[in-house]
């Protein structure tokens, strides 16, 4: 029974955590967006979302299996990303 409660205690802090965080994603985007453009935010989460991918993959957290694949795609892609990074930061300078 003691293994139960602990359990739901358990439960209960993960859920009050994570509304907590919840709640104050809205009041962080309210106060980002008045300091800055939504565009540039777009850009930032976009450049952001791409690092951290890209963390992941060179750590070893997400398998990305590229045998096969035309190296040509990748290069792009990676060429995409640097564009990005570099437009972000004018943006952010602007």
């Amino acid at each position: 029974m003691a293994k139960r409660n602990t359990n739901l205690m358990t439960g209960c802090l993960c859920a009050l955590g994570c509304e907590t965080l919840f709640g104050l994603s809205y009041v962080m985007t309210k106060w980002s967006s008045a300091q800055v453009s939504a565009l540039a935010l777009l850009g930032w989460r976009f450049v952001l979302g791409a690092l951290v991918m890209g963390l992941c993959a060179a750590l070893g957290l997400v398998k990305l299996q590229l045998k096969g694949k035309k190296r040509r795609r990748f290069f792009a892609w990676r060429c995409c990303i640097r564009c990005s990074i570099s437009s972000a930061r004018r943006w952010a300078s602007a």
